[in-house]
């Protein structure tokens, strides 16, 4: 196993045993979220799972979830933010949840297709594309946790 698939590893079950306790421990907290928060998990730990096991088909699909739940943000505070400061924060919450989502969309389409990865990237190794699709997953992971840190469920009410 590589150095860049130890630290995937390690990044995973670092943010698995920081968020996934928390999250259980308030099942109650996020019921109005479930749908939307629960979804974005499963998918998160499915990003992690197949960038770890090299499996990249299938992350532009699931990469795509994530710029849309983005862009369903994006705009429009939930109703019951605290505030017009706050209001902002959770914007700038979300432009940065937005561009690492995109982020991660466009270098998993090159990874999820050889024959254009080939043709864009020239030299550029497979594995240079994986440091980057990590660091961007990495991007994803960070701005829901300050997000969600910042702005806990029973603080605000979905639409």
């Amino acid at each position: 196993m590589g150095t860049l698939m130890r630290a995937l590893l390690a990044f995973g079950l670092v943010t698995g045993l920081l968020i996934g306790p928390g999250v259980l421990a308030q099942q109650n907290d996020i019921k109005p979220l479930q749908g939307l928060m629960g979804g974005n998990f499963q998918i998160v730990t499915q990003i992690l799972s197949n960038l770890v096991a090299g499996r990249y088909e299938s992350l532009p699909a699931q990469a795509e979830l994530l710029v849309r739940h983005a862009a369903d943000l994006d705009g429009a505070p939930p109703p019951g933010m605290p505030g017009a400061s706050q209001r902002e924060l959770f914007l700038a919450y979300v432009t940065n949840f937005k561009l690492a989502a995109a982020q991660l969309l466009s270098v998993s389409e090159i990874l999820a297709n050889p024959d254009s990865r080939r043709g864009k990237m020239g030299s550029q190794s497979v594995d240079a594309l994986r440091a980057s699709a990590a660091q961007y997953f990495g991007n994803v992971v960070t701005a829901c946790a300050l997000c969600h840190t910042q702005f806990p469920a029973r603080l605000i009410s979905r639409r």
